[in-house]
């Protein structure tokens, strides 16, 4: 190795024109050097693909079967080498009843997330330059997460070596009280950002404060978090693998025979020997019956933001494919109507959305606007361009609303593009327990003889005003714009909550609102 170098060095000098001997040809320096370690997870075979049976009927092929299923990991695979790649992924769920238990144990989960990340870095450069990546998490915007979340994508061979260590790293995590520190002040860092965000962030997070539960507000997990102590997370992460529940999918270039051998390896692993505690229920509000009105009103946390904003959530009910196929086909036709009105033409603001909102089962549909107007203006806005819509609906041309239909219905027989978008869609069905693999083909089955009339009576019961299921939540975030000229009347307070029922107007607390209010049925764990 020392004659090389000096050779590199030579042929430097005299191509240069240096003089004299070349500084770090000097056996003392060459000593110091050392090439960098060997890369574990580099693919030994990029080139290996494995061979599928072709089965009959279109989506025959994209159906993951059960290898593994006892009361501590239930386990999915599927073969599928349709994207001609060696690629493969593995999900896992690491569900565990104390998860949400309370707002310590999700500070405390959040903290495990963080000294997890800190302990793993170098792993996860390793992996990113051979082609791996890995992604852990503690909340999912789409299906329940009872507890951390990880998801390996990448070359086939070397992915469940990166999958091990990083379980490994988590059965043995004995962070320092420095590791422990960095990962309480970035969540601290974290949680206090929140209250900088823009306004009509906080007004979805009203929506979504009254609606799910558990849930547990960022000044709540503030609070709690600044008591924390490494001894705690300790306690911690000992009763959550003590009550690990796991859901698993391997889909991509690994055969069955290998991925049964994985999940069993996990198990062993993981070493859960107790059947676990049933997993807590994630349950929706249900509003109060139609006709009916909830305004939750609140002043910015950040008493820097001008806008105002305003979040107004109709209620449809419990979820179907038929419904939801009917709820999308609404929001495409709505989302377009508002765009030109509320913002093109009478310029309320840059944001102004409105999509389908499914949660937990429950179907609705929310529209968001952020703006200098007061919100209370805003809703007043929204209200009459619905009054609008209704009429605008009703005179469409049959052959406008099939371009609709038509259009939607390609959008959701559009096939996946990679081996990771499929792999999160068939996860999703796996956390969500309704395995339902052909869902958007279902939908857009109920698209193909959808009517007008269908699409009239769903926006007229349950959008319109006075519409007899019509049910809605208002969260209401006032900026200093509209304090300053004093143009939002009647919030004196930090917040306050309005039921109004038919006539019947009430102004009741928070939390004694939520206390009152009927749930939908548990979504099934």
């Amino acid at each position: 190795m020392f004659d090389f170098f000096r050779s590199v060095c030579l042929h430097l000098d005299r191509f240069c024109h240096l003089s004299g001997d070349c500084e770090c040809a000097t056996s003392d320096a060459v000593k110091k050097m050392s090439l960098p370690p060997v890369n574990p997870y580099l693919p030994s075979d990029t080139m290996h693909i494995l061979t599928e049976e072709v089965k009959e009927g279109q989506d025959a092929n994209i159906v993951p079967s059960k290898v593994i299923d006892n009361s501590f990991i239930t386990g999915w695979h599927l073969l599928d080498v349709s994207f001609k790649v060696p690629r493969a992924s593995i999900f896992l769920s690491l569900n565990s009843p104390i998860s949400d238990q309370n707002v310590e144990n999700a500070v405390l989960l959040r903290l495990l997330l963080e000294t997890l990340e800190f302990t793993i870095n170098e792993k996860r450069y390793m992996a990113e330059e051979a082609g791996i990546s890995v992604e852990i998490t503690n909340y999912s915007f789409l299906s329940p997460c009872y507890g951390l979340r990880m998801l390996f994508f990448g070359y086939s061979s070397k992915l469940s070596k990166l999958m091990f260590d990083v379980l490994n790293a988590l059965k043995s995590l004995n962070p320092s009280p420095e590791v422990f520190d960095m990962a309480k002040e970035r969540a601290m860092t974290d949680y206090r950002n929140r209250r900088f965000q823009l306004s009509y962030l906080h007004a979805v997070l009203s929506n979504t404060q009254f609606l799910e539960s558990p849930f547990f507000h960022h000044d709540q997990r503030l609070e709690k978090l600044s008591e924390m102590k490494l001894n705690n997370l300790m306690e911690f992460k000992q009763k959550y693998l003590e009550n690990l529940k796991i859901d698993s999918l391997i889909h991509g270039n690994i055969d069955q025979q290998e991925s049964l051998q994985i999940l069993q390896d996990v198990e062993k692993l993981l070493e859960c020997k107790d059947p676990p505690l049933q997993l807590p229920p994630l349950t929706m509000t249900k509003l109060p019956s139609a006709p009916s009105r909830i305004l939750h009103e609140q002043l910015c946390p950040c008493d820097e933001h001008l806008d105002s904003a305003i979040s107004l959530y109709f209620q449809i009910g419990k979820t179907s494919h038929k419904l939801s196929s009917h709820a999308d086909l609404l929001c495409q036709m709505l989302v377009k109507e508002a765009y030109t009105q509320l913002r093109t033409k009478e310029q309320l603001g840059y944001i102004v959305s409105s999509e389908v909102h499914s949660r937990w089962g429950v179907l609705g549909i929310r529209i968001v606007i952020q703006s200098l107007k007061p919100p209370h203006e805003l809703e007043q806005r929204i209200e009459s361009f619905l009054q609008s819509f209704h009429s605008y609906l009703q005179e469409m041309e049959e052959e406008t609303f099939r371009e609709h239909v038509d259009s939607l219905r390609t959008k959701k027989l559009e096939p996946d593009i990679t081996l990771e978008q499929r792999s999160s869609r068939l996860f999703h069905e796996i956390c969500m327990r309704e395995e339902c693999w052909d869902r958007r083909r279902q939908e857009a089955a109920h698209l193909k003889d959808v009517t007008k009339k269908e699409i009239v009576e769903l926006f007229r019961d349950h959008l319109a005003p006075g519409g007899k299921n019509r049910r809605m939540l208002s969260s209401q975030v006032v900026g200093q714009d509209a304090i300053s000229k004093q143009a939002h009347p009647g919030i004196a307070s930090k917040e306050h909550v309005t039921r109004m029922v038919g006539d019947q107007n009430e102004v009741v607390g928070f939390d004694k609102i939520l206390t009152e209010l009927e749930r939908y049925e548990p979504l099934r764990s």
